[in-house]
């Protein structure tokens, strides 16, 4: 009996960080992809975090646990910023382009490190779902810099 208790009362420090971390990501999904049968599926973020093992999570259509994440469920696909980069005529409007982006990213992670932001759940999945849009429009932003370099 005592045993069980040093251990149970022994992992209170990572239960409550896993508590944290499952309440700052809350309303956050993010899509997993089952490297047994291909199958890609939504799953809330504490949900994934709180069940995933050494080979992934439960896959929900053939139930292996080797279901990944490949991204939150709001990620954006680089063509939607295709008009926006047909703008972008030369590599020196690439490379300014990127500098932009990069110091909005470097914005929003200063934003993301604040120590007060893990009590405010709507501003944190706000600053996160900006972060997802900067690095998107970041890789479309590279891949017109190599369409224009060839």
């Amino acid at each position: 009996m005592v045993a069980c208790a040093v251990w149970y009362f022994g992992g209170s420090t990572e239960r409550t960080h896993r508590a944290e971390v499952a309440a700052s990501l809350k309303g956050v999904k993010y899509r997993v992809k089952c490297s047994a049968c291909g199958a890609i599926a939504e799953m809330d973020a504490g949900e994934y975090l709180a069940n995933l093992g050494p080979d992934g999570v439960r896959c929900t259509s053939c139930g292996k646990n080797s279901a990944l994440q490949i991204g939150t469920a709001d990620s954006l696909d680089p063509s939607q910023f295709q008009e926006e980069m047909k703008s972008i005529t030369t590599v020196s409007e690439a490379r300014m382009a990127a500098r932009a982006v990069q110091e909005e990213l470097d914005r929003v992670q200063r934003a993301l490190d604040a120590a007060e932001l893990a009590k405010d759940t709507g501003k944190l999945a706000s600053l996160n779902a900006e972060k997802a849009k900067l690095n998107t429009k970041s890789i479309a932003i590279y891949a017109r810099w190599e369409e224009l370099r060839n």
